[in-house]
C-alpha cells in the first residue's frame, strides 16, 4: 500500500502511537530503493509500504488511515482467458457477481457453459460506451486480463477515472509494468513474476533437502525483498531472548511469530521459543537458516 498524506513525515514509532492498532511496517520502497525500516524511519509521500498484522488488526489499521475498502460484491473482468476463468470461478464461489467481456465470440461460448453464474458479454472491451452500459461505474472491482498489456493499462486507467474502488491490470512486460506503476497504477499482476516466485520456492525446497530450513518463501517489492518462514528448532541460539537485545544483521527484520494458533506482531519485549514459526524479511541477503539473521 501507499501511505496516505496523514502519514507523511511520521516516524514509524510515531505512526504506531498515532493509530491504536497492533501492526508493523516491515518494508518500504522509495523510488528504486528498498528499506527494512526501524522505529526511527520517517515515511514520505510516494513511499510504498508493506504492513504485517493479524487480520483483525490490519482491518482496523486500514480503516483508521482511510485505505480500507468494502469487500467486492461485483467484479467486471476484461478478457475470457484461462486466468479469467479461475478468477471468476473463485469469485462466484464466494457469492460475488461477475461480468466478463471479450470480443471473441468463440471464447465467450465455453465460458457460458463453464461459468453459468457469470454474465458473459460479447463486445470490444476498449469501447468506453460498452463499459458504461454494463455499469463500470457501479462495480466494486475491475480486472483487465486481456492478452494485450497496453489495452490492460489503458482500460485500468479508464476504470480509475470512473472511480472503481479496486482496479487490477495484468502486465507481462517489465518495462510497461514500471511505466504503469510510475503513472500511479497501483495493482499490477505479472504472470512472469508469479512463475519466478514458484521457481524460487522450488530452489529453496531443494536447498532444504540438503540442510536448509526455509519452510516457505515469498518475493516482495518487485523481488527485492524475501519473506521467509522458519520453524524454530530447540537448538536455536537466541531462544527466550527479548528481540530488542538481539543483534540482527543489517536489512533483516523479524516480522511475525506464530505460536500455536496465536499470531504475534513482535515488539522488542517478545521472545522466540522452540516450536514457533518465525517470519523473516531480508533485503539483499540470502538467508537459508534462522541463525543467518544474527550477527
Amino acid at each position: 500500500m501507499r501511505p496516505e498524506s496523514s502519514m507523511d513525515g511520521l516516524s514509524l514509532s510515531e505512526l504506531r502511537k498515532k493509530y491504536a492498532a497492533k501492526f508493523l511496517v516491515c518494508v518500504v520502497q522509495r523510488g528504486e530503493e528498498v528499506y527494512i525500516p526501524d522505529g526511527s524511519f520517517v515515511l514520505r509521500a510516494g513511499d510504498r509500504i508493506g504492513v504485517t498484522a493479524t487480520p483483525t488488526e490490519i482491518h482496523r489499521f486500514l480503516r483508521m488511515v482511510g485505505v480500507m475498502q468494502k469487500q467486492a460484491k461485483s467484479v467486471m473482468i476484461l478478457g475470457a482467458s484461462r486466468m479469467a476463468y479461475y478468477l471468476a470461478k473463485m469469485l462466484l464461489d464466494n457469492g460475488t457477481t461477475v461480468k466478463i467481456i471479450d470480443q471473441d465470440r468463440n471464447r465467450c461460448r465455453p465460458f457460458c457453459d463453464l461459468l453459468p453464474g457469470a454474465t458473459m458479454i460479447h463486445g470490444e472491451s476498449i469501447r468506453q460506451e460498452l463499459l458504461l452500459e454494463e455499469g463500470i461505474g457501479s462495480v466494486d472491482a475491475f480486472v483487465a486480463l486481456t492478452g494485450i498489456d497496453e489495452e490492460n493499462i489503458l482500460m485500468a486507467f479508464y476504470a480509475n477515472a470512473q472511480n472503481v474502488p479496486k482496479v487490477v491490470a495484468k502486465i507481462n512486460h517489465n518495462e510497461l509494468a514500471e511505466m504503469a506503476d510510475n503513472l500511479g497504477l497501483d495493482c499490477i499482476i505479472s504472470p512472469k513474476k508469479v512463475v519466478v516466485d514458484v521457481l524460487l520456492r522450488y530452489v529453496r525446497a531443494l536447498e532444504n533437502s540438503i540442510g536448509g530450513q526455509v519452510e516457505t518463501l515469498y518475493k516482495l517489492m518487485d523481488g527485492r525483498v524475501e519473506a521467509l518462514e522458519f520453524k524454530v528448532q530447540a537448538d536455536f541460539e537466541a531462544l527466550q531472548i527479548p528481540l530488542k537485545v538481539l543483534a540482527l544483521k543489517k536489512d533483516i527484520l523479524i516480522a511475525g511469530i506464530v505460536r500455536g494458533r496465536k499470531n504475534i506482531i513482535p515488539s522488542g519485549e517478545d521472545v522466540i521459543l522452540a516450536g514457533d514459526r518465525v517470519i523473516i524479511l531480508a533485503a539483499g541477503r540470502a538467508i537459508s537458516t534462522l541463525s543467518d539473521i544474527l550477527e
